[in-house]
């Protein structure tokens, strides 16, 4: 068995403490609000747990890191006047950057980005102005892209920390402002993560994509049954391109959906008694591969299982999902499945917040905004509630050839992760709970309210 060392550090302790396992003990004159995970590139770990002082009202975060050896770093405590919650994040080198969103009562909200050194503990921190509510924001590996609409007027912000963020704008003419209302309905874009894998990805009619520098809007159009895409590129953002590509497949067409894979738009399509499934380049705006699920897939994937799903799909109660995702052996893995939409919703890359806290409660209140794209859905439900599984795997080359004999496997791993928490929160002293998935194993971090300590712990998967 490894063995694993403890240490007992007060809140206030400033010394920086590595181990693979951390347990903190947390003053009587500090109210736990909550805890914070996410990955950093599937290495590494960011987490951090929240405090009220009771004394002096303010709010302190404390920031954990974690490294690809597994060592637990506790960071300084950053303190705050009001309310906040990590936006965005990111680690440069030895400067990990947090991008805050701060609520000031009577004065609205405000956002901040902060630097912490986690050599040298010091800590920098930079207002950014007010906080936008309709604008779309994507984490990178090294930075935060922003991007939010106002009249004509679209405005793209890079963050990599303080000290380096670039603020670019474009305003459309008058001659192509029909292209940005069809794809800017409402008041907000799901953006979707493709750094990571995706099972099903995103329902709704309105979502964006970030691929080197490139900002890729897509619109499903029902009504001309059409997938839409427009393209800006944030180092010429005069250069932007739009194309629309039809889904007449059937002369009766149930339903489609598309998807974005490195400059591809894979797209399903539900008709009554067949599926089709095609890719189109959006350079060349040509079809590159298409094929019906019932003649070209019968030999590769259950029978059954495809009737199953081109019946269900096509039904006005589910929806379709196509996701491509890149193998082990470079060659791209496509999963189709259909949702159920009163019970499903995509939520962009995979933060965890426990449901405790009130930085839970902005992220319910973006979710209700989600809303005006799509159907009624739950509050945060990151994957589908369907409890069997329907999704179907098949396998093709970079130049769009089905491979019969290759593995599924895919580059960024598919973990369960809901199913990892739970039987942790089966534990009812683990108040706060959250949990960080790296490639290797997984961390979870949790506040015991009868000892008033946190705990950061390192677990393997499956076990």
């Amino acid at each position: 068995m490894k063995t694993r060392i403890l240490f007992f550090i007060a809140i206030f302790a400033s010394t920086v403490m590595l181990s693979k396992d951390i347990t903190i003990t947390v003053d009587k004159n500090q109210k736990v609000l909550g805890t914070f995970s996410g990955d950093l590139n599937h290495k590494k770990g960011f987490q951090a747990f929240f405090t009220k002082n009771k004394k002096t009202k303010s709010f302190e975060m404390i920031p954990i890191l974690i490294d690809e050896k597994g060592e637990i770093q506790q960071l300084k405590k950053v303190v705050f006047k009001h309310k906040m919650y990590i936006l965005s994040y990111q680690l440069n080198k030895e400067v990990l950057s947090l991008l805050i969103k701060e609520e000031r009562k009577g004065s609205g909200q405000n956002i901040k980005m902060v630097d912490i050194n986690t050599k040298t503990q010091e800590h920098h921190i930079k207002e950014l102005g007010r906080f936008i509510e309709n604008q779309t924001i994507f984490r990178l590996k090294d930075k935060t892209f922003l991007f939010h609409k106002k009249g004509r007027k679209l405005f793209f912000t890079s963050i990599r920390d303080s000290k380096n963020i670039i603020n670019r704008d474009i305003e459309i003419d008058k001659e192509h402002n029909n292209i940005l209302k069809t794809f800017f309905k409402g008041d907000y874009i799901i953006a979707v993560n493709s750094n990571e894998f995706v099972k099903n990805g995103s329902i709704v009619d309105n979502t964006a994509y970030f691929k080197n520098d490139k900002v890729f809007f897509i619109n499903l159009n029902k009504k001309h049954k059409t997938t839409n895409v427009l393209r800006f590129d944030f180092n010429d953002l005069e250069n932007y391109k739009a194309i629309s590509i039809k889904n007449d497949a059937f002369a009766k067409v149930k339903d489609f959906n598309s998807y974005l894979y490195d400059g591809d738009i894979v797209t399903a399509i539900s008709g009554k008694e067949d599926a089709i499934i095609k890719i189109t380049n959006f350079d060349t705006e040509k079809t590159s591969f298409k094929i019906s699920a019932m003649h070209d897939l019968s030999s590769l994937l259950d029978t059954k299982s495809l009737q199953k799903f081109i019946k269900k799909s096509s039904k006005s109660k589910y929806k379709p999902t196509i996701t491509a995702n890149t193998s082990i052996d470079k060659n791209i893995v496509i999963n189709i499945d259909f949702v159920e939409k009163a019970k499903y919703s995509y939520y962009y890359d995979w933060v965890w917040y426990d449901y405790l806290m009130f930085q839970q409660q902005a992220l319910m209140k973006q979710q209700q905004i989600n809303r005006n794209f799509g159907p009624k859905v739950q509050e945060i439900i990151l994957f589908s509630a369907e409890e069997e599984k329907t999704s179907m795997q098949f396998v093709i080359s970079k130049d769009y050839k089905i491979l019969k004999e290759a593995s599924t496997k895919t580059m960024y791993q598919d973990i369960d992760k809901d199913g990892y928490l739970d039987k942790h929160k089966e534990d009812k002293s683990k108040k706060s709970l959250t949990g960080v998935f790296t490639d290797t194993n997984y961390y979870i971090i949790y506040f015991n309210k009868k000892t008033r300590k946190i705990i950061v712990k390192e677990q393997q998967y499956n076990s």
